[in-house]
């Protein structure tokens, strides 16, 4: 029996200490989770820098995005 892929989608805009707390909630699932999709739409109050600061994300997006960017931790 092959065992099922647990992934979450996390949508955010402005909200870094509800998103940190949303993060710290999936890391403590009894299942752990194979990989979190982190979808922010272009946040004006520091998110990546927080995310950068916390170790979600190793290197912050570049400053002009105009595709949509992504790394895998």
């Amino acid at each position: 029996m092959k065992e099922d892929t647990v992934c979450a989608v996390v949508v955010t805009y402005n909200r870094k200490e509800l998103l940190l707390e949303c993060l710290e909630a999936l890391r403590r699932q009894t299942r752990p989770i194979d990989a979190i999709y982190l979808i922010d739409n272009s946040s004006t109050d520091g998110t990546p820098e927080f995310l950068l600061e916390k170790g979600y994300i190793k290197e912050l997006p570049p400053p002009k995005l105009l595709k949509p960017w992504e790394k895998f931790l």
